[in-house]
């Protein structure tokens, strides 16, 4: 709604929450995204809004739910056109109780790093297969650990994935002119950690 210059903004915007017993860090992600496919629309470059903290939610989760719908809406893949100038230039959060603004700074800074990663990872997946293919994908592990200390990347070729039985990883491959790879990589924390985690995932770049 138009504010006809009763207060600094032009613009407000009022989205609803949902009811007290299903408010949520999702409900707050999603407020956060709306806001800002909505500035987009209107051409509105500066956004600041209240943070979002009710209830037995802390402010560091709050401020981190916010900041990932705010950057993760704001994510388009422009890579092969002219970008476009459509983004807010700025997204600010404000809070009445001054206590909540470190914890909240760190939840941002938590929302800034994973948003990265999931940007880092729909570039790659919005990219043709012309131009992310398995040798570029072994590059771009490479490129992750490089540097870190802590990652190690072990990459198995063509040869190496016949001695294992990948027979999968292998059949799939004869529908490529590019050779097929299974890359391993390992994180190791600098503190100790009671658990291993898991996580594979499949890299088909042609299909």
């Amino acid at each position: 709604m138009h504010t006809h210059d009763t207060i600094s903004a032009k613009r407000v915007l009022v989205i609803g929450l949902g009811g007290k017993e299903e408010f949520g860090l999702e409900g707050i992600r999603q407020s956060a995204a709306v806001s800002i496919n909505v500035a987009k629309e209107i051409g509105a470059k500066t956004i600041v809004s209240v943070l979002h903290s009710v209830g037995e939610l802390k402010a560091a989760d709050c401020a981190q739910a916010m900041a990932e719908g705010a950057r993760l809406a704001d994510y388009v893949f422009d890579k092969y056109k002219k970008p476009s100038n459509k983004s807010p230039k700025s997204f600010t959060i404000v809070s009445n109780d001054g206590r909540d603004v470190r914890s909240a700074e760190k939840g941002i800074e938590l929302a800034r790093l994973l948003a990265q990663g999931t940007v880092f990872a729909r570039d790659l997946v919005n990219s043709p297969a012309q131009d992310v293919y398995p040798e570029r994908l072994v590059q771009v592990a490479r490129e992750i650990a490089r540097g870190t200390g802590n990652i190690r990347v072990k990459v198995y070729d063509r040869e190496q994935l016949k001695r294992m039985g990948a027979g999968g990883i292998l059949g799939v491959a004869q529908g490529s002119d590019h050779p097929p790879y299974l890359v391993h990589m390992v994180y190791k924390p600098k503190t100790k950690t009671k658990k291993s985690v898991v996580l594979v995932g499949k890299a088909v770049t042609f299909d």
